[in-house]
């Protein structure tokens, strides 16, 4: 987290308009992108305003915004988001709106934890998520003298996985560590899950502890892993 300090003198009953002007990379996770703003006047606001102005030359495909401070009622009637989307007509795409817009303009009564508290109820993490229409398996988008080679394929089918367990078994855990731990993987390894194989190793000793073998090890097999 980047952290920065200004000092300033206003004089009584002036204005003051701060502008903060930065460059984000935003991480695809969980198929959307997040943007994080830190919601904490700690005290009533008379005109407080996000405004969240999203360009995507791709265009959105999809757009939400969440005020969790705030009861689900108050936030549906205080947030405001838009975008278009795309519009087709029949099997051929005609726009593509590359523009979303969030608005979060709580008036101070909705901001008031209760009718008569000079206390805010904005205290949390205002978050906008959206994603980007991706017709192509692969884009190279061009902007602002910048470059992003995009390679998100879609409908992929779930791959078989082999899952290895190591397990420190030296000194430092002996007693209620190793049980706990000993507990824990035995739940875990009763779960049936659809896909995984799993085998379990003692890290020292490099021995299996408990064995659910991957396809073609046979039972017994020690597997070479470095001590921890």
């Amino acid at each position: 987290m980047e952290k920065f300090t200004i000092h300033l003198n206003v004089n009584p009953h002036s204005k003051v308009t701060f502008r903060l002007t930065y460059e984000e990379v935003l991480k695809r996770s969980l198929m959307q992108y997040e943007i994080v703003i830190k919601v904490k006047p700690k005290q009533l606001v008379h005109h407080f305003e996000i405004d969240v102005d999203i360009f995507e030359p791709q265009g959105i495909s999809k757009l939400d915004a969440q005020a969790p401070f705030l009861p689900k009622e108050l936030a549906a009637q205080t947030i405001k988001k838009s975008f278009s989307g795309k519009k087709v007509h029949g099997r051929q795409t005609v726009v593509v709106d590359p523009l979303g817009h969030v608005l979060f303009r709580p008036t101070v009564g909705q901001q008031q934890s209760c009718p008569t508290c000079s206390t805010s109820l904005l205290n949390g993490d205002f978050k906008v998520t959206y994603d980007v229409s991706r017709d192509e398996i692969c884009d190279l988008l061009v902007a602002n003298n910048h470059f992003a080679h995009f390679f998100a394929p879609r409908n992929l089918t779930n791959m078989n996985k082999n899952v290895v367990f190591v397990i420190d078994i030296s000194g430092s855990m002996k007693g209620q560590k190793v049980k706990q731990v000993s507990r824990s993987l035995k739940q875990l390894t009763q779960q049936k899950l659809p896909q995984p194989h799993h085998s379990l190793h003692a890290s020292f000793a490099a021995r299996v502890w408990l064995g659910i073998y991957a396809p073609g090890q046979r039972q017994g097999d020690l597997t070479e892993i470095p001590s921890a």
